[in-house]
């Protein structure tokens, strides 16, 4: 687990943990400015569990996988679950690189999606 803070808030790498040690991650990250989370163990059905999610409550996370992965992260009742506790999910596939700016004065946002912002970027200019 990697856990960035700085005055614009903070961003949780959990890596690939799963929910057995979910409770001792969000009690170590604790509650004390917003913040940005990447889907631990790229969205798989073996993390994310609700309690771990309600307690980080974070503003929007990212599930990092590849396009057309085989093992179908993030999973559908990952994506479910993030849905239903009013998480916003990204996931790299649709989005591709993600931005984020962690302004002091406001709270974290997404500055840029490479697949919007460049949609063949593959190809040269």
């Amino acid at each position: 687990m990697l856990l960035v803070s700085g005055r614009g808030g903070r961003l949780l790498l959990p890596a690939d943990t799963s929910a057995h040690v979910e409770p001792e991650i969000a009690q170590a990250a604790g509650d004390v400015a917003p913040l940005v989370l990447v889907a631990p163990h790229h969205g798989s059905k073996t993390a994310s569990n609700e309690d771990y999610l309600r307690a980080l409550h974070p503003l929007f996370a990212i599930a990092s996988n590849g396009y057309r992965n085989r093992f179908h992260h993030p999973a559908p009742v990952i994506v479910a679950r993030y849905q239903s506790l009013g998480i916003p999910l990204l996931s790299t596939p649709g989005t591709g690189a993600v931005s984020i700016v962690f302004p002091f004065n406001a709270v974290p946002r997404i500055s840029a999606e490479e697949r919007i912002r460049q949609t063949h970027y593959w190809r040269e200019h």
